[in-house]
């Protein structure tokens, strides 16, 4: 199994910065991660051995980041062009991200987002050169038509669970979270299906008080959109 090394790093972990760190990675795994002070030895035996030694001229290196909410980048949107994810692969990787979800959103009619969600799902299924699409995010067409949507006509203000259950049906399991607004007409039953169907449920585009809030928590929302 391939031995790499990575020394003179400003390594970031979730419990401290190591200013002058090195890393040990074994295949895939991290084996360990040291400081090139107190782990002078570690790191002198390390390098006799490694397989490959990359010198980070102290840059820093932290764990690739997951955006879970992206309508799109250079100049194009997911909602009218999903094949973005090959482009988006490469510039996502390029900041650092090394999974993310593309998003659809309510730019675009509820049939039209509904299609463009069906050919991401394909398209997410092939090899991608950067970064890893993990899902899609559907966010719409169920929003509040006055909060945050471009077009009012876009949003639905009931919830349509043959809408739902056809998506997720052409789509196999890409959608991994989808937006849901409290107060439109039977909400409740859409977080509940998108919950046992092994959707996130997120609340988002709402004017809901507490008590709508807490409906839709105990229904099955657990992430917040904006």
């Amino acid at each position: 199994m391939k031995k790499q090394l990575i020394h003179h790093a400003k390594i970031v972990t979730p419990f401290r910065t190591i200013e002058d760190g090195f890393l040990i990675l074994s295949g895939r795994k991290i084996q360990f991660i040291g400081n090139g002070d107190t782990d002078a030895s570690v790191l002198k035996r390390e390098r006799a051995c490694a397989d490959e030694v990359f010198d980070a001229k102290g840059n820093i290196l932290l764990p690739g980041l997951i955006d879970i909410h992206t309508h799109g980048a250079l100049g194009k949107d997911y909602s009218s062009s999903p094949e973005l994810v090959f482009e988006d692969s490469l510039f996502r990787v390029s900041k650092g991200v090394t999974g993310f979800l593309p998003t659809v959103g309510c730019f675009a009619p509820p049939d039209a987002i509904f299609l463009s969600a069906e050919k991401l799902s394909k398209l997410i299924q092939q090899p991608l050169q950067g970064a890893k699409a993990l899902g899609i995010n559907m966010e719409g067409p169920f929003l509040h038509p006055e909060l945050g949507a471009q077009d009012k006509s876009n949003c639905l203000w009931e919830i349509d669970l043959n809408y739902l259950e056809r998506l997720l049906k052409q789509t196999g399991d890409a959608i991994k979270i989808m937006t849901i607004t409290p107060e439109l007409h039977h909400a409740m039953d859409g977080i509940r299906f998108l919950d046992d169907a092994g959707v996130v449920p997120a609340i988002g585009h709402t004017l809901a008080g507490e008590d709508l809030l807490g409906q839709a928590i105990s229904a099955g929302a657990r992430l917040v959109t904006h």
